[in-house]
């Protein structure tokens, strides 16, 4: 029995950049539906997280799905 394993490669090649990970992100999950003010909290939170090391990088992008996924944005069928 094998683990499903999510490919984050796509996200964590932008993770450095706060803006471009979480408009990616927002994108794949939600089509670009988030209100202007949910996204700035959500860049302004996974760009407070350091991005010099490679479990900096991972922690932006965890980060990003995580808050995506828990606007109530994300969470209106249109």
């Amino acid at each position: 029995h094998a683990d499903l394993r999510p490919d984050y490669s796509a996200e964590r090649a932008l993770a450095a950049d706060a803006t471009a990970l979480v408009a990616r992100v927002e994108r794949l999950l939600c089509a670009d539906q988030l209100s202007a003010s949910a996204r700035a909290l959500i860049v302004n939170a996974v760009g407070s997280i350091s991005a010099s090391t490679a479990d900096g990088l991972n922690n932006r992008v965890y980060t990003a799905v995580y808050l995506v996924m828990a606007a109530p944005d994300y969470l209106v069928q249109r």
